[in-house]
């Protein structure tokens, strides 16, 4: 679905490359997790990914064809994104706005149906917000906004869920069901890149991890095999612990100087 081969970009008067030569995959069917620390270079990666910004060099390419040629709406009908913030610009019903999530499937002068509102109904319950959606956007808890915007993107019936922080202003419970939800569709055969900062739920959740440093690949891998407490600890500047859960790896920041704790 997704292919980057040596993919890089460089912001104009910028001499070091935001992203330098990245190589990767995504089939459906797969969730790939994208780790790294802030200002490592993943958002630009996304932006590339998305065809927003062409590569300076290499290439990106969306269904085999070059990611900047698809057009935006032929996009949405394929991918739906989760930006890491975004705030309501006018007054909207919850089930409104998730609502927008079938526009890219509307052509000229049709209306929404009731298999358009079946859709929407269905995406709320996924996120476990139809109690919310007669509440308005702007009376949203910050949880409660992302898991709306999650919703819209589902109404999109994708193929591609992008998941950019997916689990920011996430309490406990429901930082685990956008995780389970995301498994479950890559499970129906729906392909899942997720950046996230959440080490742990990543190495359970994800097939495969890019970790990205500097703007560029420092592993890419089954997590079980790529993950290691000194590569993390490099990555993030602080050391970890990693120890097996079920089978999965799991990392614990320590203190610093030998201090308990």
């Amino acid at each position: 679905m997704i292919k980057a081969s040596k993919a890089t970009y460089s912001y104009p008067g910028v001499k070091i490359a935001a992203v330098e030569s990245i190589d990767l995959e995504l089939q459906s069917g797969e969730m790939l997790a994208v780790l790294g620390p802030n200002g490592g270079g993943k958002t630009t990666l996304l932006r590339m990914l998305l065809g927003i910004v062409d590569p300076s060099s290499g290439s990106v390419e969306f269904e085999g064809k070059a990611a900047s040629d698809w057009s935006r709406a032929a996009l949405a009908r394929k991918a739906a994104v989760v930006t890491q913030s975004e705030e309501p610009t006018f007054p909207l019903r919850v089930a409104d706005a998730v609502l927008l999530g079938r526009y890219p499937h509307l052509r000229d002068g049709v209306r929404m149906g009731d298999a358009d509102r079946g859709i929407v109904a269905e995406a709320m319950e996924r996120t476990d917000i139809v109690h919310l959606a007669d509440r308005w956007t702007q009376t949203l808890s910050g949880g409660e906004w992302q898991r709306v915007r999650l919703a819209r993107a589902l109404a999109q019936q994708p193929r591609l869920l992008v998941l950019d922080e997916p689990t920011a202003n996430l309490d406990l419970r429901h930082e685990m069901e956008v995780f389970e939800l995301a498994a479950a569709l890559v499970a129906e055969g729906m392909a899942a890149l997720a950046v996230t900062h959440n080490v742990n739920l990543a190495a359970r959740f994800a097939q495969r991890v890019l970790v990205i440093n500097q703007g560029k690949a420092a592993v890419v891998g089954p997590p079980g095999e790529v993950l290691t407490a000194d590569l993390l600890g490099e990555v993030f500047g602080w050391p970890v612990e990693r120890f097996e859960w079920k089978g999965v790896p799991q990392f614990i920041p320590t203190r610093k100087n030998g201090a308990p704790g």
